[in-house]
This record gives structure tokens, C-alpha cells and sequence, in this order.
């Protein structure tokens, strides 16, 4: 137990297919594709190679069911059962151009801005009850990176009260009380302003390790440094217990991607972000009521502009800004999706204005 991610890539091996996903221009390898069945159920991904994995070896894929693969850089697809798991390698086109992140430098830079595009959705019990997304600006303190503000600029907010009405009223003795828990992704779990210099990197192998355990992996591609972090994996469920309730986290990993940075021995500054994507699942359960509920978060933020501001200019905003990542959704105003901002699952998008209802 002591190479917890060695182990996970045994694990996910006892599930592996020979097919492997590039970029139709670079044929460099897809990394963290997103491979979901009909009902939204997140079965797998890519790993480094591009090479797909099930989740875990309890997922049966069906020759005949529909399975979206989804990377918001990458045009969507699908794959009937039967073509996923043949050997191959297929071919996917970015699904737009993504502006090249403006920066914009200043003599007076006490604080970095990063701006961008957010997407959050919880599902609960395989169902889809909360979505997200819009503009947010992180304000980054260069002396002090761990105290990031947030702004929440724009936003869209869509619950599914109906589900989860019905739940409670089942439920509502057994489970804790089910609310929706989306937000965009929150600066406390970024690794390079927190942790990073506590890590180390073992080059030969491109592996982290943290507390003389190997937690997760790095890749170069061209200009870019794609650094993955696995906390937690169906070899390394973490379990904690609260108020009569056992909270089981299946799967915690975090990826994070940069610019300008050819090697990760190198200085990383957190102003060459380009994306972050987060997946938590995690089950609570209450043995005394016999009952459980499975959780499932997605979150991604992708950077648009980074710009540097003094304290005078902080001083002058500061009142608009929060540390905490909980949002009171109705405050800022709409967010519109274009064409220029990432795709979202074609399955969340299909419940938009359905089961889930806009609620600003």
C-alpha cells in the first residue's frame, strides 16, 4: 500500500481497452477524457497515454449502449459498447479555438487576476440535481498565495427541485438534508499556491510524490505541463464519520494544466494556468437506517485573461470579493453561453430548462 498510485493503474488495467485517443492534428495522446453512459454515470477516462480505462472493474459496458466521450477542448462523440472497447486508435478535433490567454503585465503587480470560464454539476444517486457556469475572477495576493479572493461575475444556476423534493420526502429521516452543492472550483484545493513545494518530484518516472506517497503523474505536451493528482481511488477509499453518518471518498482527483512550462522542475507560475478539472465521488451512508446516497462533483475552470492589479486598485474592489466557495447565485447578473466558452456534456445540456430549472 505504500504506491497508492501504482496500485490504482493495476487496478484500472484489470479494466483496460486498447484504444487510445489523440489529437487529429498533433497525434499527441488525449489526456482526462471523460467516457459517461446514457444515464450520466462517469464509467472512465484517459490516462497519460490516452489510453481509456473503466472506472473501476465493477462497470460492465453494453455492447449496445450509447457512451459520450467528453473533453470541453474536443468535439463530442459517441461510442456504441461494442466500438469502445475495440482496439484502436481514434481521432478527435478541438471542438473550438481557444483565444490564447491574454496577459497583462504591469510595473505595479501586487496581485494576480486570473479570469475565466467555470462549470460545476453534482449528480446524486446516478441523477443529475445541480449545474453551473460562468465568468469568475481568482485575485491572487504574490506575496501570500494562499489567500485567494473570488468574484463571481456571471452565472447561470440550474437545481433539480423535483428529484429532490421527492427525495427528502422519502428519505428525509434516514439522510442528511439534500441540497444542491455546486460552485466553481475552489482555490483551497489548487496544489501549485498550496502544497506544491511540500511535494516531490521524481523526474525519471514523471512522479509525484507527497508524504512518501506517489500521488500523482505529470506529462509535457509541447508548450504545456499536464500535472494529475489521484487522493483517492477505489484501492484508497478514505473514511470519516460524522453524526451517526460514514462519508466513503471513492474518487478524488484533480488535474491542472499550464503554459510555458517545459519542465516541472522548473519554477510553475500559477499565471501560466490554463485549466483545472476536479472529480469527487464519494458515498454517505447510515448503517443504523440501512440507507445511502452516492455524490458525484465536476468542476472546471479554463483561464481567458491573467492581468496584474496594485493594492490601491485591490483596495478599491476588495468589497465585491469572497474566500469562501459558497455563492449567493441571484447576485450576479446572467451568464450567456456562446460558442466561444467549452462545451458542457451533451447530457446535462439535453436537461436544461427539464429536470433542471433555471432558478435566477
Amino acid at each position: 500500500m505504500k504506491i497508492i498510485y501504482f496500485l490504482f493503474i493495476i487496478f484500472c488495467q484489470l479494466s483496460y481497452s486498447q484504444k487510445k485517443f489523440v489529437d487529429s492534428k498533433s497525434n499527441l495522446p488525449i489526456v482526462n477524457l471523460k467516457f459517461i453512459d446514457e444515464n450520466g454515470v462517469f464509467i472512465g477516462f484517459t490516462d497519460d497515454k490516452g489510453d481509456f480505462y473503466k472506472l473501476n472493474s465493477k462497470i460492465i459496458i453494453n455492447n449496445s449502449s450509447n457512451y459520450e466521450v467528453y473533453n470541453s477542448d474536443y468535439l463530442g462523440i459517441n461510442f456504441t459498447g461494442s466500438e469502445l472497447l475495440k482496439d484502436g486508435v481514434f481521432k478527435l478535433a478541438k471542438s473550438i479555438t481557444i483565444p490564447e490567454v491574454i496577459i497583462n503585465m504591469k510595473k505595479k503587480n501586487d496581485y494576480i487576476v486570473i479570469s475565466g470560464y467555470y462549470m460545476s454539476y453534482q449528480i446524486i444517486d446516478k441523477t443529475p440535481i445541480a449545474f453551473s457556469d460562468g465568468i469568475i475572477e481568482y485575485y491572487i495576493p504574490k506575496n501570500n498565495q494562499k489567500n485567494v479572493q473570488t468574484w463571481l461575475k456571471s452565472c447561470r444556476y440550474y437545481v433539480n427541485d423535483s428529484f429532490i423534493n421527492k427525495y427528502q420526502k422519502i428519505n428525509g429521516s434516514k439522510s442528511y438534508k439534500l441540497s444542491p452543492s455546486v460552485s466553481p472550483f475552489y482555490f483551497d484545493e489548487e496544489i501549485i499556491t498550496n502544497e506544491w513545494n511540500n511535494m516531490k518530484v521524481v523526474e525519471k518516472e514523471k512522479k509525484i510524490i507527497f508524504r512518501n506517497k506517489i500521488i500523482g503523474n505529470y506529462s509535457n505536451f509541447g508548450n504545456d505541463l499536464l500535472i494529475n493528482f489521484i487522493f483517492n481511488s477505489p484501492t484508497n477509499i478514505e473514511k470519516t464519520n460524522v453524526f451517526g453518518m460514514t462519508s466513503e471518498t471513492i474518487n478524488h482527483s484533480l488535474s491542472e494544466k499550464f503554459s510555458n512550462s517545459s519542465s516541472i522542475l522548473g519554477k510553475i507560475n500559477i499565471a501560466d494556468l490554463v485549466s483545472i478539472s476536479r472529480y469527487y465521488n464519494n458515498v454517505i451512508s447510515n448503517k443504523k437506517l440501512n440507507h445511502s446516497i452516492e455524490n458525484e462533483i465536476f468542476e472546471e475552470f479554463h483561464t481567458s485573461s491573467v492581468h496584474f492589479i496594485s493594492k490601491q486598485e485591490y483596495n478599491t474592489i476588495k468589497n465585491n470579493l469572497t474566500n469562501k466557495n459558497r455563492y449567493d447565485y441571484k447576485k450576479p447578473e446572467k451568464f450567456v453561453k456562446s460558442t466561444i466558452y467549452p462545451k458542457i456534456p451533451n447530457f446535462i445540456d439535453n436537461l436544461l430548462g427539464k429536470s433542471l430549472i433555471d432558478q435566477k
